[in-house]
């Protein structure tokens, strides 16, 4: 059989009605022609956040469902859940299930895990159905399943405020990360397991370093005292980390705002405490979208940004996507 390289790209896309959504996974040769284009959804609203690759030379799907009918047929209720589905090497779909509680759960990022199984992050506000606990009002839910979607244990990170799992990724040392929003106000101050810090106000970058059985490492957060999103992170080669997201604070953690929203980069040691952590931006919105790990010790963010100046040298209107390699040092290799 030929073989093709593939590219699996997520499209949100309107159905019927405009207010129902459904995603169709596009899979594309090398060239970037399409090859195959599929829909999968039901009569509500269902959205796609997360695609990987699979060892099995497959890919899987996470995101969050709203529908009882069509591809989805293991829920009752019209609230939102986590959905997967996994699909084998020629696309077609071979399992999909769902997972949640009788309220908001909704799926943002997935893995596949060392052990042949899936780690699934998102947030939760329910106490029942798959959700065995919840901390007040959203929490970090932590969902591990097996190779055929089968759930293994799942756990909720959070306090009394809006915390919302982001990412996640499976570390050197054979540990999970978790990244994502911790409602500082809400918590009190809380969420800083074995470090002190000043208090901060909002939402701030929270990262979570977890056994594979669930149990915490440490925690931190990391922000000032307005807006603090983060929306990716990556381990280093030498085992610490780096969050990236958006920030419009100019105290506590953030020494140089470049003005409004700025990609804000914080690199940690193995242990969560902050190296150094630098903005990149102008004087316009720049968030950070993403981050990956260039292979060479330096890393490659993407995002967008409306700024037209000091780090950013060319814009060519509104909003553009932005791309920027940094050194394991966090200078800017090229933009």
């Amino acid at each position: 059989m030929k073989k093709y390289l593939l590219f699996f790209v997520i499209l949100i896309a309107f159905s019927c009605k405009e207010s129902d959504l459904t995603f169709n996974p596009i899979v594309a040769n090398s060239d970037g022609a399409p090859k195959l284009v599929q829909t999968f959804g039901g009569s509500k609203n269902d959205v796609a956040k997360s695609v990987i690759s699979t060892v099995d030379d497959g890919f899987a799907v996470l995101g969050y469902t709203q529908s009882l009918d069509g591809d989805i047929t293991d829920k009752a209720t019209e609230n939102y859940d986590f959905w997967m589905l996994k699909f084998d090497s020629e696309a077609q779909l071979e399992w999909n299930k769902t997972y949640g509680g009788s309220g908001d759960d909704r799926g943002s990022s997935l893995i596949e895990t060392s052990d042949g199984g899936y780690a699934l992050l998102g947030y939760s506000d329910s106490s029942d159905g798959d959700v065995s606990f919840n901390n007040g009002n959203r929490d970090f839910w932590l969902v591990k399943i097996n190779a055929s979607g089968v759930l293994s244990w799942q756990k909720s990170f959070g306090y009394e405020g809006m915390d919302e799992g982001v990412s996640i990724i499976e570390t050197s040392d054979n540990h999970l990360m978790l990244s994502g929003v911790l409602d500082v106000t809400a918590s009190g101050g809380e969420g800083n397991q074995g470090r002190f810090s000043t208090k901060h106000a909002g939402g701030d970058y929270w990262s979570i370093k977890i056994t594979q059985t669930g149990d915490v490492v440490w925690s931190r957060f990391y922000g000032g005292s307005f807006t603090d999103s983060p929306t990716g992170i990556s381990e280093t080669l030498i085992g610490g980390f780096i969050s990236v997201g958006g920030s419009d604070s100019n105290d506590v953690d953030i020494s140089n705002n470049k003005g409004s929203y700025d990609f804000w980069v914080v690199k940690s040691d193995r242990n969560g405490d902050i190296v150094w952590e630098k903005s990149f931006g102008g004087s316009e919105i720049d968030e950070a979208r993403g981050i990956v790990s260039s292979g060479d010790g330096n890393h490659v963010i993407v995002g967008d940004t409306r700024s037209i100046e000091q780090d950013v040298s060319l814009n060519n209107g509104a909003a553009d996507l932005w791309l920027i390699k940094i050194s394991g040092d966090g200078d800017i290799l090229w933009n």
